[in-house]
């Protein structure tokens, strides 16, 4: 049973570090986005 609860934790942090890294990752791509936007409205 502990051995199941340690596997479930493992699953569940894993999924919650790709949760955040996908969230991250967005925010850099809607950073670069919004950023190459502005670039090109300046010029």
């Amino acid at each position: 049973m502990s051995l199941f609860r340690l596997g479930a934790f493992v699953v569940a942090s894993a999924f919650m570090s790709a949760s955040i890294f996908a969230a991250a990752e967005k925010d850099i791509v809607d950073t670069a986005v919004e950023a190459g936007s502005f670039k090109t409205l300046a010029a």
